[in-house]
């Protein structure tokens, strides 16, 4: 598993940012957790990447600037930033499309075709 992250992370550093379901299902039961999801998407380095300033937090420009799929009142609700617990969450939230805290196959794809996510 370690292997594989250093892999999508150089990955995502070159600008080819595809990383395998497979990859990503640590316990092999055709569904990615919302766990195994912040396990490996944090290690993407995705938030830093939104973050422009990194201030640690992303605001409605930064939000804007990165293209991410949503609306900011939907993700940040009253807020006037995310931080990453947030953005995870909502990340996780917006391609889970039956609400069973797990993505399958098609939603994994969903995400993965995110052009601003580059799973």
């Amino acid at each position: 598993m370690r292997k594989a992250m250093l892999i999508a992370c150089l990955m995502l550093a070159c600008g080819i940012a595809y990383a395998d379901f497979e990859d990503w299902d640590a316990n092999d039961d055709d569904q990615v957790s919302k766990s195994e999801f912040y396990s490996s998407v944090r290690d993407t380095g995705r938030f830093d990447a939104v973050d422009g300033d990194n201030d640690g937090l992303v605001d409605e420009d930064e939000f804007d600037d990165a293209g991410v799929d949503g609306e900011w009142e939907e993700w940040a609700g009253d807020d006037e930033y995310l931080d990453a617990d947030e953005f995870y969450e909502q990340t996780f939230e917006s391609y889970d499309e039956d609400s069973d805290d797990n993505w399958d196959q098609d939603e994994y794809d969903e995400a993965g075709d995110a052009e601003w996510l580059q799973l």
